[in-house]
C-alpha cells in the first residue's frame, strides 16, 4: 500500500484498490502498517492517498494514534523539503515561534484528514529533532503540546520523553547548565522530572570538573522529588564516577539502603571490606 501510494499518479488508486480487495478476501488487516511506513520516504500527497484508502476500507484503523503521528511527521518534513521552514526561520527573530506556527499548520492538516485528533501526534517529530540536537525545535514541540493539552490527550510519557530529548540535545551540545535548567522548566510547567531525566544528567556529569558533587546532587534531587532509584541510576552513577573509589563506595552504600546490591569490580570490593 505504501509503495502504490508513492508510485501511482496523484489521482490514481487502481493498484491500491486492487490490493485492498485482495486483503479483504484473505481477511488481512493493515495492523503493522504504522511500522512499514518508516521504510518509505512518504510525502503528504502519498500519505493522504493511503489514509483515504484506509478510511474507506479499514475505517477502524484510521483511529490509530501512530498513523496520525506519521501523517504529522510527513507534513513537517514536506514543509522542510519545500524550504518553508528555512525561509520562515531566516526572516524571524523568534525561531521557536516559527516552528510552533508550522506545527499548528500540520495539526490542522491532521484534523482535516482524520477529524478530531484526540491524541497529540508529536512524538515522532520530537524524536527526529532530538536526533538532530535541535533544541529550538524541541522547545517549540513542548510549548505547542502545553498549549494544546486542554483539548487533546497527552499520554503521560509524551511530554516526559520530549523533555528527555531536550536534555540530551543540550548535553550533546556541551550546554550542561541549560540542561540543568530543564528540570526547573519541567516543574514550572506543572510536571515532575522523572528518574530518566536525572539519569541522563548523571551520565552527562562524567567529564564535568565537579562531577562528584553533580552526581550526588542529582541523586538527592531525585529522592526529594519522590522518585525511587533503580539499578539503572546507580550503575550510571558508578560509571560517571570512574576512578573515584570513595565516591563509588558511597554509591554502593546508597543502593543498599534501597535494597539494591551492585556488582562492581573485585578490587573495589576488597578495598571496601578492608575499610569496614
Amino acid at each position: 500500500m505504501c509503495a502504490y501510494s508513492l508510485l501511482e499518479a496523484p489521482e490514481e488508486t487502481t493498484n491500491i484498490d486492487s490490493l485492498v480487495q485482495q486483503m479483504q478476501l484473505k481477511k488481512i488487516s493493515p495492523s503493522t502498517l504504522h511500522r512499514t511506513i518508516v521504510a518509505f520516504d512518504m510525502t503528504r500527497d502519498s500519505m493522504t492517498k493511503l489514509v483515504n484508502a484506509l478510511k474507506r476500507d479499514f475505517a477502524s484503523y484510521t483511529n490509530n494514534s501512530r498513523l496520525v503521528s506519521h501523517y504529522f511527521l510527513v507534513n513537517m518534513l514536506d514543509m522542510a523539503r519545500r524550504g518553508e521552514l528555512v525561509s520562515a526561520l531566516s526572516q524571524s527573530a523568534n525561531p521557536s515561534e516559527v516552528v510552533k506556527q508550522k506545527m499548528n499548520t500540520a495539526l490542522a492538516q491532521c484534523g482535516q484528514l482524520f477529524g478530531k485528533v484526540d491524541t497529540f501526534p508529536i512524538l515522532y517529530w520530537a524524536r527526529l529533532l532530538g536526533y538532530c540536537n535541535n533544541d529550538v525545535g524541541l522547545r517549540a514541540v513542548i510549548s505547542t503540546a502545553l498549549d494544546h493539552k486542554t483539548n487533546t490527550q497527552l499520554y503521560p510519557y509524551t511530554l516526559s520523553e520530549c523533555w528527555l530529548y531536550l536534555i540530551s540535545a543540550l548535553v550533546r551540545s556541551n550546554r550542561l547548565q541549560e540542561a540543568d535548567a530543564v528540570l526547573d522548566e519541567i516543574k514550572a510547567a506543572g510536571y515532575k522530572p522523572t528518574r530518566f531525566h536525572y539519569c541522563r544528567l548523571i551520565a552527562a556529569s562524567t567529564l564535568a570538573p565537579d562531577r562528584i558533587s553533580r552526581v550526588f546532587g542529582y541523586y538527592q534531587h531525585m529522592l526529594k522529588n519522590g522518585e525511587k532509584p533503580s539499578y539503572d541510576e546507580f550503575y550510571t552513577m558508578l560509571s560517571a564516577l570512574a576512578g573515584q573509589k570513595k565516591a563509588r563506595l558511597k554509591v554502593v552504600e546508597e543502593a543498599r539502603k534501597h535494597g539494591l546490591f551492585l556488582r562492581i569490580c573485585t578490587s573495589l570490593m576488597v578495598n571496601s571490606l578492608m575499610c569496614m
